[in-house]
């Protein structure tokens, strides 16, 4: 019976079959791994890091030493999808996605002149990354023109100017990304799109343009769920509903024509100050916490809006949330804070976030001169588009 098995028919099929397996498993093994290669110019040191870009951090993977002629390439196993740079010295790509199965080729070199080829998206994103570099080397030249200028007489013109031009030049790259999002929808590269900062400020804002976030999450929800970025994203962007949701229904209960409630603190000086005291044809209230990140980045920004419109009838009432009176007052000093500055020692248990309603810092609403609230915003960008169109 044995030998009747082992007939040529028997054993030619025996061998498809096995060689069908091995090269199956041979396709498995090799769709683990990503490959990437390419060419560094004029490099300062012989050796290259390609590192991950993890969802709050990047770390080094892997280095090579690349040949005489500048050639290098990296084998590297993975389970999933994820975001890469590689670094030598100080020379640095930009980031790029890549996939199980991917072959890469990379350009490394100085004065933004790095190529990407191939892989599943790489190729197709480099194209937007041209125009990301692109803008950002015109954004750098008008930053130069401008700190050239600040002691000319026709400053703060050339300044109005070079701000017009910015945001011509942010116009342009927003539409190249939704245009991108739109020819792409089922990339995970939208998440480097979502966002993009071409220089002085992100591309897309969360709180003007959560649309385009909750879109590229959609997307991504679909394409991608099971990817770890895409989860961090779907996370980042439910904050971001819950807090639109809830500043719809502070809107609601404390919305537009109704009267602010009264605030009464203790100043940098220990006095107390009044909300009432304010006079101005606009007046923000403006709450934050010394300890919060977002606080303090939006300090700086609302400093150039202040120092913008001051003169036009605009003041700052800003509330802090600080159980320590001299961390607040250090902050204060730290920042260079010149508006009116109060501070609430109760912290997060201050019955004032209930009365207006806060859901989280940093928080702006607008009062008029009789006191009554005129709008609520999430960020400073949302309440610079407001200036802009009312002062």
């Amino acid at each position: 019976m044995f030998k009747m098995l082992l007939t040529k028919p028997f054993l030619a099929c025996f061998a498809l079959a096995l060689m069908l397996a091995l090269t199956s498993c041979n396709s498995d093994y090799k769709s683990e791994r990503i490959f990437i290669s390419g060419t560094v110019l004029e490099p300062e040191s012989d050796k290259l890091v390609l590192h991950a870009v993890d969802t709050l951090k990047t770390y080094p993977l892997d280095s090579v030493k690349f040949k005489k002629d500048g050639s290098f390439a990296f084998r590297i196993s993975v389970e999933d999808a994820g975001f890469y740079f590689l670094r030598c010295e100080k020379l640095t790509s930009d980031v790029f996605p890549a996939f199980q199965g991917d072959s890469i080729e990379i350009i490394l070199s100085d004065c933004h002149k790095n190529k990407i080829r191939g892989g599943l998206e790489a190729g197709n994103y480099s194209a937007f990354l041209e125009s990301l570099t692109r803008s950002k080397i015109q954004m750098d030249s008008l930053s130069k023109v401008l700190l050239d200028s600040r002691y000319k007489p026709d400053f703060a013109g050339l300044k109005s100017d070079i701000d017009s031009s910015f945001q011509l030049i942010v116009n342009e790259l927003r539409n190249e990304a939704m245009l991108f999002i739109d020819t792409h929808p089922t990339y995970l590269s939208n998440l480097l799109i979502i966002n993009a900062n071409p220089g002085r400020i992100p591309l897309f804002e969360e709180s003007t343009d959560y649309p385009h976030f909750f879109r590229v999450d959609s997307l991504l929800q679909i394409h991608h769920k099971n990817n770890r970025h895409t989860a961090f994203f779907y996370s980042r962007v439910n904050r971001l509903k819950r807090r639109i949701e809830a500043e719809k229904k502070a809107s609601q209960n404390l919305g537009q024509g109704s009267y602010a409630p009264e605030i009464k603190l203790p100043a940098t000086s220990g006095k107390e100050v009044s909300l009432k005291q304010q006079v101005g044809k606009y007046t923000l209230i403006y709450f934050w916490a010394p300890t919060d990140a977002l606080s303090r980045k939006s300090n700086a920004e609302l400093k150039l809006l202040y120092e913008k419109y001051s003169k036009l009838g605009f003041s700052v009432f800003a509330v802090s949330f600080d159980p320590l009176s001299d961390r607040f007052i250090g902050a204060v000093n730290l920042d260079k804070l010149w508006w009116t500055n109060v501070n609430d020692t109760r912290g997060l248990n201050s019955p004032l976030l209930t009365e207006y309603q806060i859901s989280g810092f940093p928080a702006f609403i607008v009062i008029d001169a009789e006191g009554k609230i005129v709008d609520r915003f999430l960020s400073v960008k949302a309440l610079s588009n407001w200036l802009v169109n009312n002062l």
